[in-house]
């Protein structure tokens, strides 16, 4: 049997060998791309005295004073829409007469004076037809306790 320091300073040697044929084929690859573009290259200016760089700037209209600004265009919008929303509740609720301040006032006297606001007879019949749907409701709930008991075998005596 062989020495196995053997087989392991073959594969590193192998390793390395291999690493220096991809190295050596990459700078080769490197070197042809400098090669072609080598007439391409342009050398950077000299720092010689009496080079100069000039810059134009781009014509920028001044900016006016932005508070001014707003404030003019403020007045103007509510200007247009105080009389645009004076035509829309002219056309669309047209307030004539004092009909909406009449029903206001009789509306809250109606209900700070006592009452709802219903009529009384009205009133009394809501509240009478309420009551008998609440006493039916609860004599069916009353007559299905009574059946559940007599269904298991228990009675529930008159008067209980």
């Amino acid at each position: 049997m062989s020495d196995p320091s053997v087989f392991i300073d073959n594969i590193i040697g192998n390793a390395i060998a291999t690493a220096n044929t991809y190295s050596e084929q990459a700078g080769d690859a490197a070197n042809d791309l400098i090669a072609v573009n080598a007439g391409f290259y342009v050398a950077p200016p000299s720092s010689s005295p009496g080079f100069s760089v000039e810059a134009v700037e781009p014509d920028i209209p001044e900016v006016a004073d932005s508070t001014l600004t707003y404030e003019a265009q403020l007045d103007k919008l509510i200007a247009l829409l105080s009389g645009q929303l004076a035509n829309f509740f002219a056309t669309y609720y047209p307030l004539q007469s004092d009909a909406f301040d009449e029903a206001t006032a009789w509306m809250v006297n109606t209900i700070t004076n006592g009452g709802t606001g219903i009529n009384a007879g009205i009133e009394d019949q809501v509240w009478q037809r309420d009551r008998d749907r609440r006493t039916a409701e609860g004599r069916s709930l009353k007559a299905g306790i009574a059946v559940g008991y007599a269904a298991k075998g228990h009675f529930l005596y008159q008067g209980s």
